[in-house]
């Protein structure tokens, strides 16, 4: 079930111009960053997070723009990735992406994709009334939730904030994962799109057997049109 990325940024409709926030659980990072790695060839891509993000790979072609280090002149000439950060707080993480972060990657990059959730590492999440992170700037919403849990117990173990999950779902601590509970977290009044601005997309990460992709199908057809396109697949091996 790999994706052709090329084929999702199509789809997705990525040009230049576009702001895109990244909500949901796991997978967020692994979609911005092969997003970030195919189209920094052809483009200037700023890769933000409105939380919190880790420190990116050192590499030729990735640059690290931060606010409290004089990065705003920067003037970003070439195609690559420009991550860009008020901070490096301690842990190694970026932290804040403040509004004069985004007017310079609105004036000096082409696209920009932003992190606007977090999850704890962990595959599932509830919603706290102030997430996600969603700026104003955003013309696209991506939502992004892995599928491998289906059938399987679900529990703090491997939900971040399982009470808030649980009052969104239904779900109790030790029930098996179902399709509804999926489609209740995405569409609830505190679910996945609940802070959405612009246009929302989906995709289903993860999704590597004809029974979660015949699963992943089934949901997908639940949330379209007002939740469109659903993309379904892994983006690696």
């Amino acid at each position: 079930m790999l994706l052709n990325i090329e084929a999702v940024i199509a789809e997705l409709d990525l040009h230049k111009g576009s702001i895109v926030s990244v909500v949901g659980s796991g997978g967020k990072t692994t979609l911005i960053e092969t997003l970030a790695e195919a189209l920094c060839t052809q483009y200037r891509v700023c890769v933000a997070a409105s939380t919190h993000m880790r420190v990116p790979p050192a590499d030729v072609h990735r640059h690290l723009i931060l606010k409290d280090q004089s990065g705003l002149s920067n003037p970003c000439s070439l195609p690559g990735i420009y991550y860009a950060a008020d901070a490096l707080v301690p842990g190694g993480k970026l932290s804040g992406f403040s509004p004069e972060m985004v007017q310079w990657a609105q004036t000096h990059t082409d696209i920009i994709l932003i992190e606007a959730d977090g999850s704890r590492s962990l595959p599932l999440k509830g919603w706290a009334e102030y997430e996600p992170v969603v700026i104003r700037e955003t013309q696209m919403t991506i939502g992004v939730m892995p599928l491998f849990l289906l059938g399987q117990p679900v529990g703090p173990h491997n939900v971040h904030r399982f009470e808030l999950f649980s009052q969104l779902t239904g779900a109790k601590d030790g029930d098996m994962l179902t399709c509804g509970h999926i489609v209740a977290a995405i569409t609830g009044s505190r679910g996945l799109f609940a802070k959405a601005i612009g246009k929302k997309a989906m995709f289903f990460s993860q999704v590597n057997t004809p029974e979660l992709k015949e699963a992943a199908a089934l949901i997908a057809a639940k949330l379209r049109p007002d939740i469109d396109p659903v993309i379904i697949g892994s983006l690696r091996p």
